[in-house]
C-alpha cells in the first residue's frame, strides 16, 4: 500500500555544548542521532539533519530574545527529577518547552518557551541534563533541497502541519487521519473481540473547530489483558486532563513484551493534544491489528467531502513553526 503521507519534516539536531569531556552517554545505554547510532559528541558533526519522527536528541529550550534570550534544559521524569541523557521526538521536545514542567534549574515556562534556533543552542549550554555531551533538537529545519534530507516523498499535502495527526505503521508507512472518529491503533491479537484481546488502543480523534478544522488525539484508552497488569481495568487518558495522569505511565511502560509512551502535547494557540508511541511489536507472539498495525489505514486517511479544497488553501497559508500535530508512531523494534 503506498504511502499517502506528505514530505517528513527535517530539522537540525545539534551538540548541545562543550566538547566531550570523558563522559559518554552510552554508558548509560544511550545512542542517539537520525539512525540512533551516535555514542559520543567526540568526533559526530556539531549539527545534523534528523527527521523529527525520531527519537533522536536530547530537548533545550529558549525564552526572550536577543540580549534577554535564555536557555532552558528539560528532561523531567515521572516524579519530576531530571533524567539524564534523555531523548525525544521533535514533537515531545516541542511539547515539553511549550508546557508547564519546571526546567532541570527549577525556573517555570516565563510563558514564551520554545524550541531553540539553531543559532540560538548555543545560549542553553550548561543548563543540565548532560545535554552538553548529546545533540538537542532545534527548530531551524534542513536544507532538503540541498539533498540534506534524502530521499522526500513529493507526494500528498502539508494540511498534516495543521494538527491533522501524523501516523507511522510497523511498515513504516507514514499517512494522515483525516477523519474524526474512534479509531482503534493497536490490537493483539488482530481481529480479536476487545473482550478477549491480550492489548487494544483506542483514540478519539477530534475536529477542534468548525468544519474541515484540524484534528487531535483528545483521549486514549488502553486496555486487555496487558493493561490489567499495570492498571486494573486499564489506563484512560485525556488531553485536557491533569498532568499527573501521565504518571499512570511515566515514559516508557511494558505491557507484555511491548512498550508503550503517551505524551502530552499543546499548540501555540493553546489547543491540548495526546501524542503515542509503541515498540518492540515484532515482539507481540501474534499479528498486529489497529492502524498503526497491519489494518488498512485507505479510508481513514481520505479527506471528507467538502475538505480537500480547505486542505489545500492551508498548505499555502501555514508555517510548520506555528503550530503542534498528534502523532501516533509504531515501531517493530
Amino acid at each position: 500500500m503506498p504511502s499517502t503521507f506528505p514530505a517528513p519534516n527535517f530539522v537540525y539536531i545539534v551538540d548541545g555544548g562543550s566538547p566531550d569531556g570523558g563522559l559518554s552517554c552510552t554508558n548509560l545505554g544511550v545512542t542517539w542521532g537520525p539512525n540512533l547510532d551516535i555514542t559520543t559528541d567526540s568526533g559526530a558533526a556539531d549539527s545534523i539533519c534528523s527527521s523529527t519522527y525520531v527519537e533522536a536528541a536530547g530537548c533545550r529550550c529558549c525564552s526572550g530574545s536577543e540580549s534577554s534570550l535564555s536557555g532552558h534544559s528539560m528532561c523531567p521524569d515521572s516524579n519530576g527529577a531530571s533524567v539524564i541523557c534523555a531523548l525525544h521526538t521533535y514533537s515531545e521536545c516541542e511539547a515539553l518547552c511549550a508546557g508547564s514542567e519546571v526546567d532541570t534549574r527549577g525556573a517555570a515556562n516565563p510563558g514564551d518557551r520554545r524550541l531553540c534556533t539553531q543559532a540560538e543552542i548555543g545560549i542553553a549550554a550548561g543548563t543540565g541534563c548532560y545535554y552538553d555531551y548529546q545533540h538537542v533538537w532545534t527548530s531551524t529545519t534542513c536544507d532538503c533541497a540541498g539533498g540534506e534530507c534524502g530521499s522526500v516523498p513529493t507526494t500528498g499535502t502539508d494540511a498534516s502541519a495543521m494538527g491533522d495527526p501524523h501516523l507511522q505503521n510497523i511498515h513504516g508507512e507514514r499517512f494522515d487521519l483525516m477523519k474524526p472518529s474512534k479509531v482503534v491503533l493497536i490490537q493483539v491479537p488482530r481481529g480479536q473481540p476487545v473482550e478477549n484481546a491480550l492489548l487494544t488502543v483506542e483514540a478519539d480523534a477530534r475536529r477542534l473547530g468548525l468544519q474541515c478544522a484540524d484534528i487531535y488525539f483528545q483521549s486514549l484508552n488502553v486496555t486487555g489483558a496487558w493493561a490489567d497488569k499495570v492498571r486494573a481495568g486499564g489506563l484512560t487518558f485525556t488531553a485536557g486532563g491533569a498532568r499527573d495522569e501521565t504518571l499512570q505511565i511515566p515514559g516508557w511502560t511494558r505491557f507484555g513484551p511491548l512498550q508503550l509512551k503517551v505524551v502530552h502535547g499543546r499548540t501555540s494557540q493553546g489547543t491540548e493534544y495526546l501524542n503515542f508511541y509503541v515498540k518492540h511489536l515484532r515482539e507481540a507472539g501474534a499479528d498486529v491489528g489497529g492502524l498503526l498495525g497491519e489494518d488498512d489505514y485507505t479510508e481513514a486517511a481520505r479527506p471528507e467531502e467538502g475538505c480537500q479544497k480547505s486542505i489545500s488553501l492551508k498548505k499555502k497559508a501555514t508555517s510548520n513553526s506555528d503550530v503542534g500535530h498528534t502523532e501516533a508512531i509504531a515501531s517493530l523494534a
